[in-house]
């Protein structure tokens, strides 16, 4: 019975690494519209977007990893940002939906147009406990509907379940140790 114990235990602390993850550990993408009538500015002069405070986005489209953080309608706050810089460092919070934040950290690529622009670079997504480095594209359309996509192509483990798996690995390790010695 002791045995039947350890290996139950084993298997919650596999299940729990399983159901840890929040933020999206692999690649693919996430796509947000602005919310009709919500005030949404870019300045082409300044290199800026102003949006209105509060929920000013909702989620489109998810795919990949993604789609296991987010679905179509769920909210999305945008901050207002700069990108009068161009290429080089730049710290940001770009976005915030379902607990995860993600902030710009350097631009690598910028190309602008006479109603888009696009956004490449080195960013982090956080949810306050996990925080992971990914590239990032960005493209923002200033056209009526304040249109705004943004995507990874990321793929990296995340910290916590691993973890988690590692201590109930030690746990059965330990207890097999124990159970051989007596």
């Amino acid at each position: 019975m002791n045995m039947l114990s350890k290996l139950l235990s084993a298997g919650l602390l596999t299940i729990a690494s399983a159901s840890v993850v929040a933020l999206p550990a692999g690649g693919g993408s996430v796509s947000f519209d602005g919310v009709d009538g919500i005030a949404f500015a870019w300045d082409k002069t300044a290199d800026t977007f102003d949006f209105a405070d509060g929920v000013n986005a909702v989620v489109t489209d998810a795919d990949d990893s993604f789609a296991a953080v987010w679905t179509a309608g769920d909210d999305a706050t945008f901050f207002d940002f700069s990108y009068a810089g161009g290429v080089g460092a730049l710290s940001a919070d770009i976005w915030e939906s379902e607990g995860i934040t993600f902030s710009l950290t350097s631009i690598t690529f910028l190309a602008e147009g006479a109603s888009t622009v696009s956004v490449e670079g080195i960013g982090t997504m956080t949810d306050g406990i996990d925080t992971i480095s990914t590239g990032i594209a960005l493209a923002f359309s200033a056209n009526g509907t304040s249109t705004f996509s943004w995507s990874s192509t990321t793929s990296i483990p995340e910290p916590a379940p691993l973890a988690l798996l590692g201590l109930g690995l030690v746990g059965i390790a330990l207890a097999r140790r124990k159970q051989n010695a007596a």
